[in-house]
């Protein structure tokens, strides 16, 4: 079994999230792309309401909209 250092781990679990975040979405953003343009990564639509802080933190970690993250959650 291989250990891995906390900052390799990071650095190919941020690859890894970036990759996903451009395979799931509709946008062609990567997370780290919608994040600077303050856009979603799934619909490529505006990212800047949330209605909550638990939103928010959720769209640092997906990159996802209030829109796409209701739609997913179904709320």
């Amino acid at each position: 079994m291989e250990i891995i250092v906390n900052n390799k781990k990071s650095a190919e679990r941020d690859k890894l999230i970036e990759a996903l975040s451009i395979f799931v979405g509709t946008s062609n953003l990567s997370r780290r792309q919608a994040h600077k343009k303050s856009a979603c990564c799934k619909c490529g639509g505006d990212a800047k309401k949330f209605k909550d802080s638990v939103s928010v933190k959720e769209y640092s970690i997906t990159g996802w909209c209030q829109t796409c993250q209701d739609d997913f959650y179904r709320i």
